[in-house]
């Protein structure tokens, strides 16, 4: 690299930090708490230092760079290699892996993003946001579905199946960028993009499903039992954030000590 007249390199360096609105910010007491509602919504508490700190309580994000915390049922899903890979899935099965979120979500409003890769198409339960741990047959369930080539939406009550949508076309061997929003007691949202959750959009949908599917605390992922078959996918990059339904980009001041 060369640079014509200059004698130093950092003129244009980017110190920006995610908290430099707030750094920028004087007078502000210990312990006053302001929520960030951008693509990462978060609580931020001013520390006696007069540092900001991530409070995590309401988030749950894994990356699976290690299989910490999470739980296998059968042997064919899995954390290896900075993913959970499912391998040719017996989709009748209880073939299946799960992690707590460490909290109840909201039953009328929350964000769940993640990335997934199919690789081939039949009934399984890519991500699940469920009530406890247990087999999926039987209890509630707010889940996305891949089948017949198409993400898509599926709730059950119980053991009883409500929301079953259309779904979302898609192509094996891409990766996908799916936001699955809890917009009301009653209301799902699905978007599927590439590129990024911002990206180019492969298409979205709405649905209904009943106020009484409550109690989520728990994320899993494989076969439900419910279709013979197989399937093959790998999901990265999950996100989940309690009490939010939108990205809007702002800070709000909660609390002051």
């Amino acid at each position: 690299e060369i640079f014509d007249d200059s004698i130093q390199l950092d003129g244009c360096k980017n110190d920006a930090s995610a908290t430099s609105e707030l750094d920028a910010m004087t007078n502000i007491p210990t312990n006053t708490i302001f929520e960030q509602t951008d693509d990462t919504p978060s609580y931020w508490w001013k520390q006696s230092d007069n540092t900001w700190k991530l409070d995590e309580s309401g988030i749950f994000s894994d990356n699976f760079s290690s299989d910490s915390g999470w739980t296998k049922t059968g042997t064919t899903v899995a954390i290896s290699s900075g993913a959970l890979r499912a391998s040719t899935v017996n989709t009748a099965s209880d073939d299946r892996i799960t992690k707590s979120l460490g909290f109840t979500l909201s039953n009328s409003k929350w964000l769940c993003q993640f990335e997934v890769t199919p690789s081939s198409s039949n009934h399984t339960n890519i991500i699940a946001l469920t009530d406890g741990s247990g087999n999926l047959n039987a209890y509630d369930t707010i889940l996305v579905d891949y089948a017949s080539s198409k993400l898509k939406m599926r709730e059950y009550n119980g053991s009883s199946l409500g929301l079953n949508s259309t779904g979302i076309t898609t192509s094996t061997g891409t990766n996908y960028f799916v936001t699955l929003t809890r917009t009301g007691e009653t209301g799902l949202k699905l978007d599927i993009r590439t590129g990024s959750h911002t990206g180019t959009l492969v298409g979205s949908e709405t649905g209904t499903i009943s106020s009484g599917t409550i109690g989520l605390d728990t994320f899993q992922s494989g076969a439900y039992g419910r279709q013979a078959g197989d399937a093959t996918y790998v999901v990265d990059n999950v996100e989940i954030y309690d009490g939010v339904t939108s990205t809007d980009a702002q800070w709000k001041e909660r609390n002051t000590a």
